[in-house]
């Protein structure tokens, strides 16, 4: 059977709903694992978290989508310093806006008046990305962060910080990019005799910034611009039904570590390795099908940071309300577990339009007017 053409390469009209879709499972996923804790020291625990800590593979799944995403959102490039400007411009108005209003509404809910005269360091560093412990290798003391999703954000920054750069080399971006990571992630650490797949693993490194820059856990980034770069070629087209054969070898592979509990770690050997296999059989098969995403799980992708970066809160109304009845003992089943999950969705679908929307679009205009930059404004990218 001959290849079928591949539908439309317009990359314009091209729409990613499979990716916003994994975005949404992704931040659920954390939600949902962070969820567990509710039953700790409890009997429901070695259950609860034997199940739900598959969760935390959605951050492995962000950091691959992240890459992914870059090399889509910069395929018209025209390496023009005013290109890399806006680029980071873009990536300022999507994440940092949205970030510094969670961050102070958590100090105002979650961590108490007293937390900003004794720990207003933590904050800055925490606003600016700037990991605080490099003695503990991939959170480096997310525990000090304000907000304690953040740690993940340190890497998201790197990340953008280097892809950007690199784009001022022009045709050479790739090149130094890639030169780049590999130096931190392979030569460095080869260096000292510290190279591993292992983002627990401890380096030694002094400075927390390269103890974050050598972290292993930054492969995922690079398997994301690799499967990225694969989902833009037009020289793979495939028969239908090797690409439904490849999606459901992928996500019977997912499936299969799940059940078994199969290197349920952080890193390409976990779930970073599960994620890109994901990603790869979804991406196979949506340069072959026209895929009908539903539109509950794009709706959820479009609200994913939302529900990221405000689930703590949530989760801390949760706790209040179960005071506020008399019923702090009860906190502790699976049924509280299930209502936080349900408030982060609620408080997530009330407040996304403000804080991915509304505040990403005043952040960009701001910004384009001092910086005169062309005012095109855009949610998914």
């Amino acid at each position: 059977m001959p290849p079928l053409p591949i539908k439309s390469y317009d990359m314009e009209q091209r729409r990613l709903d499979f990716i916003q879709a994994l975005r949404g499972i992704a931040a659920l996923g954390v939600v949902i694992c962070h969820a567990r804790w509710f039953l700790h020291d409890t009997p429901n625990w070695d259950s609860a978290n034997r199940y739900l800590i598959w969760g935390a593979g959605g951050v492995d799944l962000f950091f691959i989508i992240s890459g992914f995403i870059m090399v889509y959102a910069t395929r018209n490039f025209d390496g023009s310093p005013s290109y890399v400007r806006n680029f980071g411009i873009k990536r300022f108005a999507k994440i940092w806006p949205p970030y510094a209003v969670a961050t102070i509404i958590w100090l105002l809910v979650g961590r108490g008046s007293g937390y900003l005269s004794e720990y207003h360091t933590n904050l800055i560093k925490s606003l600016l990305f700037i990991p605080f412990d490099s003695s503990r290798p991939l959170y480096l003391g997310s525990e000090q962060t304000t907000l304690s999703v953040g740690w993940t954000l340190n890497y998201e920054a790197y990340f953008y910080v280097a892809f950007g750069l690199s784009m001022l080399f022009k045709k050479l971006r790739w090149v130094v990019f890639s030169g780049w990571m590999l130096f931190f992630l392979i030569a460095l650490p080869s260096i000292y005799d510290v190279g591993t797949l292992d983002p627990l693993a401890q380096m030694g490194f002094r400075s927390s910034y390269l103890s974050m820059m050598t972290n292993p856990i930054i492969w995922n980034f690079l398997i994301g611009v690799i499967l990225g770069h694969f989902y833009l070629t037009e020289k793979l087209p495939l028969p239908r039904p090797l690409a439904w054969s490849i999606a459901l070898l992928a996500l019977t592979i997912c499936l299969w570590g799940y059940v078994g509990n199969f290197w349920a770690v952080d890193g390409i050997k976990g779930w970073g390795g599960y994620s890109a296999a994901l990603v790869l059989g979804l991406a196979v098969l949506a340069k072959t099908e026209n895929l009908r995403v539903p539109r509950v799980l794009v709706t959820l992708g479009n609200m994913s940071f939302t529900l990221y970066l405000t689930h703590e809160i949530a989760f801390n109304l949760v706790l209040r309300a179960y005071s506020a009845v008399g019923q702090r003992e009860q906190v502790h089943t699976w049924a509280a577990s299930v209502l936080a999950v349900g408030v982060s969705l609620s408080l997530a679908i009330a407040v996304s339009g403000l804080l991915e929307n509304r505040l990403h679009d005043l952040a960009l205009r701001v910004l384009s007017r001092r910086n005169r930059m062309p005012n095109v404004l855009t949610h998914q990218s």
